[in-house]
């Protein structure tokens, strides 16, 4: 019986230590937005968005602070953001969402018209990253509303929207 029972606590210690390791995200929060300057170095397909290429960027600076944006090709739009959580230096994968306004952005080369990009992220605890969008070619100068989300499993911890306007 003793050693039953020695056993059982063994299993709820590990099972106790297993559980306490799991990252659990409290929330993810906007530290800066707007109108950025970046230098894009690495690639990586992306087939949820528009041109299907994700971008990383090694340098990004913040050159001014708003909420609107002129669709101009070029401008850089967007947020940083921290996610917060335990235990430290913890990862997670962040789906980040961009809805653009109707009629959404039809790419001319391939005749897809997307009304909503989604990637994967991979992020640490209490480190910034950021999200953005450079404006490209003249289809994807699309005034209205655009709508950029951050969410960890079904739940949207983070939402920054964007006006952009002809200039």
């Amino acid at each position: 019986m003793r050693t039953v029972l020695s056993l059982l606590l063994s299993m709820a210690l590990l099972s106790s230590a297993a559980s306490a390791q799991t990252p659990r995200v409290e929330r993810i929060e906007i530290t800066e937005f707007g109108i950025y300057q970046k230098k894009d170095t690495k690639t990586t397909d992306a087939p949820g968005t528009a041109l299907g290429t994700y971008y990383y960027e090694t340098e990004i600076q913040l050159i001014e602070a708003t909420t609107t944006i002129p669709a101009r090709p070029g401008i850089t739009f967007g947020y940083r953001y921290k996610v917060i959580g335990s235990p430290a230096n913890a990862r997670v994968t962040v789906k980040d969402v961009n809805i653009v306004p109707p009629p959404g952005l039809r790419n001319p080369a391939t005749g897809n018209t997307i009304y909503r990009e989604e990637v994967q992220v991979v992020r640490t605890f209490g480190t910034i990253a950021h999200s953005d969008y450079t404006l490209g070619s003249d289809w994807t100068l699309l005034p209205g509303t655009w709508t950029f989300q951050l969410w960890v499993g079904d739940r949207k911890l983070a939402e920054q929207i964007f006006t952009l306007v002809k200039p």
